[in-house]
């Protein structure tokens, strides 16, 4: 592998963060942290529901749980479905779209001419998004907004952000984010991708 080569990898990398992300020995901490603050959360939760008028302090313990084993889950498969892609595709290729993306204002999404980028994350073919979703999770004393992604790429959905509370703000950013995408993929020839509503 030449220099050139080199530092090529290393800006994709560095970009998505790939290298400190697959290190083994930090993603055995993270889920050795991730299976300790699901413990201390689930003790938490179990005592708080104990009293009655703690429930709602209990729902949102165990919401605060669930986010926090998915985002690990999510970060492991961003790692392989990017080194995927760039074994896939070639590095010249994902370099190329990377050092042309503009950057969605008010987020750390980056549209290429051929790909879609989350800064520290990952990336994607924008051949392979089906659906862009606005996902509502919510108890009876949270409710939380995230845009994700349905991808065809064998790793599923992907989360893109979390939202703003605000109703104008919410409606804003999703909507920039979703013209951004669906005028890239029209510039490649491709259709427009489904727009959904989840809640839960």
């Amino acid at each position: 592998m030449g220099i050139e080569d080199v530092e090529k990898y290393e800006l994709i990398y560095d970009f998505l963060k790939l290298d400190s992300r697959e290190c083994p020995v930090d993603m055995k901490k993270r889920r050795r942290l991730t299976a300790a603050g699901l413990a201390v959360l689930a003790g938490a939760t179990v005592l708080c529901i104990r009293r009655s008028y703690d429930l709602l302090i209990a729902a949102g313990l165990m919401l605060s749980a669930l986010i926090f084993k998915a985002d690990d889950e999510a970060d492991t498969e961003g790692i392989e479905s990017s080194k995927a892609l760039i074994k896939s595709d070639g590095l010249d290729v994902v370099y190329d779209d990377l050092i042309e993306t503009k950057r969605i204002e008010d987020t750390s999404i980056y549209v290429g001419n051929r790909y879609l980028f989350l800064r520290e994350r990952w990336a994607v073919r924008l051949g392979d998004i089906d659906e862009i979703v606005m996902h509502t999770v919510e108890t009876r004393s949270i409710k939380l907004y995230f845009a994700e992604i349905a991808v065809n790429d064998g790793y599923g959905r992907k989360e893109l952000m979390k939202l703003p509370a605000n109703e104008k703000e919410r409606k804003r950013i999703f909507t920039n984010i979703r013209s951004s995408i669906r005028d890239a993929r029209l510039r490649l020839g491709m259709s427009e991708p489904d727009m959904k509503f989840m809640r839960n």
